[in-house]
């Protein structure tokens, strides 16, 4: 006799049934890992978003520092050589290694770039010096002329963006908020009795136009091509005849940093008790404007000759090469 058709339906019923149980262990450990993966994610966002922008911040400071001290001693090697050659002294070499970047944090942020170039443009940076001199009663227009600057353009990220320049032995720093002359250019003068002695250098920067990005350090190498010394005296002892500086003096520096100039030139007249509209005054003029980059400017200086007894001017020229750190040429 055959099994009902009922039976055998329970039957697979009975045999398809599955008891379905509640893994604790494997629910523990999936909820771990996504809060482990929670934490991680946690502390690398505050890495990033805190440490990261601070840690970068003091390495662009340090770099900026750093490079500031580095055009410090590219002044100092041009100011060693005008001196050798004005003893004479034409042989001298000299070799200034320059920074261009900040370092990075592997895997975390790149390193800051930098843009290290010569100019020797004198549209956009020269100098001069302008006055009548006369010898024996005959007038000579005296007007020699410079040109040039070294220039590191540094975009930071986390530090404030900032550019250095070495322009007619004057080291200036430009950034948003402002710009000044961080180390001052050879404008001296020396009160002797009633009138002073001046002293006036300038500076050219013979060179093609170099530019060079980058972060590593770049070589900054200057060659002395010549350095001439040239005083003007109210009278000649040795040709025993009577020379003097007739009219006004005008020291005129064209410049995309009319700020820093027009600031120093003033303050140094003003140190030495001089007045604004009597014994000097100074203008600044605009001469050319670009959407891309800073105006360029003329700041001139003129001071009355009647309070100069002695007028020095030292020109000095130099061929500079940018090239890999341990390499000239």
């Amino acid at each position: 006799m055959l099994p009902s058709t009922s039976k055998q339906n329970g039957r697979n019923k009975k045999r398809l049934t599955r008891h379905l149980s509640w893994d604790d262990e494997g629910v523990a450990s999936t909820i771990g890992t996504i809060m482990a993966l929670m934490i991680f994610l946690t502390f690398l966002s505050m890495f990033m978003n805190q440490y990261v922008p601070i840690w970068m911040e003091d390495n662009e400071a340090s770099h900026m520092n750093n490079v500031e001290g580095q055009f410090a001693n590219l002044k100092q090697s041009i100011d060693m050589q005008i001196l050798a050659g004005l003893m004479g002294n034409y042989e001298v070499t000299l070799y200034t290694p320059i920074t261009l970047g900040a370092q990075g944090i592997p895997m975390f942020a790149a390193p800051t770039m930098g843009q290290l170039s010569t100019n020797p443009d004198p549209s956009n940076s020269s100098a001069s010096i302008s006055f009548v001199y006369a010898i024996d009663g005959v007038n000579y227009t005296i007007n020699p002329s410079s040109n040039g600057n070294i220039k590191l353009i540094v975009p930071n990220r986390y530090f404030v963006p900032q550019t250095i320049v070495y322009e007619n032995d004057a080291i200036i720093l430009t950034q948003n908020e402002g710009e000044l002359i961080k180390a001052p250019p050879q404008l001296n003068l020396r009160k002797e009795g009633t009138r002073y002695n001046m002293a006036f250098t300038m500076i050219s920067i013979v060179s093609d136009n170099q530019t060079y990005n980058g972060f590593d350090n770049r070589g900054v190498t200057t060659y002395l091509r010549s350095a001439v010394t040239t005083t003007y005296e109210d009278y000649n002892v040795f040709m025993n005849v009577t020379d003097a500086i007739t009219g006004d003096i005008y020291i005129n520096q064209t410049t995309q940093y009319g700020d820093a100039w027009y600031s120093y030139m003033n303050s140094t007249m003003q140190k030495y008790g001089f007045t604004n509209g009597v014994e000097y005054d100074m203008t600044r003029t605009t001469i050319w404007v670009s959407a891309l980059m800073e105006p360029t400017e003329r700041i001139s200086l003129r001071i009355d000759s009647d309070i100069i007894s002695k007028l020095t001017v030292n020109h000095a020229y130099f061929d500079v090469v940018i090239g890999e750190s341990g390499v000239s040429g």
